[in-house]
């Protein structure tokens, strides 16, 4: 019986077990957090977006690669650096992460979800010079209303 326990306690003890992303994560310079998820309906389709902060604290700047998370397919994504109080947004195209306190926003389509609610969700960053870091993203509830549609 002795031998049973033994064999029991001797095998591997290290189980994986799923964790939950953290509320923030660091990487290099830069600090992730402030993950939020939103979603609505639009003219009968869904709708959404996810938004952290990242906080640089090296001198120098590094820049957004790609953005995913399980929520919907990733559209488009744009910088905020935040000035004065404010996030003053970056020229289209431009994902670079400057010294400071910088909001990024990535638009949602094809929400997983299929309700215009949100969820508990992740989101992916891989920057060229920190790399990847994952976050959780919390609902934001009650959710803004979507942005405007532009008519031509």
């Amino acid at each position: 019986m002795l031998a049973l326990i033994w064999a029991l306690v001797a095998g591997p003890l290290a189980q994986e077990t799923a964790t939950e992303p953290p509320a923030s994560a660091r990487s290099g310079d830069l600090t992730v957090s402030q993950g939020a998820m939103m979603a609505w309906s639009v003219n009968g389709g869904l709708g959404g977006q996810v938004t952290v902060l990242v906080d640089n604290a090296g001198a120098g700047t590094d820049r957004i690669l790609s953005m995913t998370t399980p929520s919907g397919t990733v559209g488009d994504v744009g910088v905020y650096p935040i000035v004065n109080g404010r996030g003053e947004r970056a020229p289209d195209g431009d994902l670079t992460i400057r010294p400071g306190r910088t909001g990024v926003l990535a638009e949602l389509t094809d929400l997983a979800s299929g309700v215009p609610a949100p969820v508990l969700t992740t989101v992916t960053i891989t920057f060229e010079q920190a790399g990847e870091v994952t976050v959780q993203a919390m609902p934001a509830s009650p959710a803004p209303p979507p942005p405007p549609t532009t008519r031509r």
